[in-house]
């Protein structure tokens, strides 16, 4: 049953709307049913990828209610783990491909980390995730507005704060900038109403690469 539903997640569509995805929530709620301690090495990361897949498909979906349902989903996993198998998971994440789909998922980590008050993991793989949000998002070819809801990035740039953005973010944005003025500051208005700081004091260096 495992190997079919991981089949299964590797196919999902590339498009996704609402209708598709309401058909398919069945598919993350079944991975709730797989113990990661019963799970060999080969098989976490399997299910660690799907769950990448999942993110990425109900991101594309623009929509928040399913988008968190696939999320409380993940959650049932996360509560499963205690401390040494979530750093094992955390690891897992770390070992695949950086992609869109990881920093959805670890956007999902995120949440996980806040709403169940272990911020202190978010401290420790900060640097990894601004890093893997820089290549993947601000720095993106694809255009993230058209395809993925702005919920799916919220929770990692809620823990951004003013130093972060100044030393991690910003000089990213420069540099897409530079590359795609109007593409990246559609992507700025998308994303940065989730920072809990003005941003005013960073626009000018934005324009100056106008």
């Amino acid at each position: 049953m495992f190997d079919q539903l991981i089949r299964k997640i590797n196919a999902l569509p590339s498009i996704c709307s609402s209708a598709i995805a309401s058909h398919l929530l069945f598919l993350p709620r079944i991975c709730t049913l797989f113990s990661w301690n019963n799970l060999g090495h080969q098989s976490r990361k399997q299910l660690v990828e799907a769950q990448v897949n999942l993110c990425l498909f109900f991101a594309k979906s623009k929509n928040k209610f399913l988008y968190d349902i696939n999320y409380k989903c993940l959650k049932k996993t996360l509560l499963s783990l205690d401390e040494t198998t979530l750093n094992e998971y955390l690891v897992t994440i770390k070992g695949l491909n950086s992609s869109i789909g990881t920093s959805i998922l670890w956007d999902n980590v995120v949440r996980f980390f806040k709403e169940n008050d272990h911020l202190e993991h978010f401290s420790a793989h900060k640097d990894y995730i601004l890093d893997c949000f820089n290549k993947n998002i601000v720095m993106s070819k694809t255009k993230i507005p058209d395809c993925f809801g702005s919920f799916a990035f919220a929770n990692v740039l809620r823990q951004i704060d003013e130093n972060d953005f100044k030393s991690i973010l910003f000089p990213a944005l420069q540099k897409a900038i530079l590359r795609s003025a109007e593409t990246s500051l559609v992507l700025i208005s998308f994303l940065f109403e989730f920072l809990n700081f003005n941003l005013s004091n960073f626009s000018q260096g934005m324009l100056l690469n106008d």
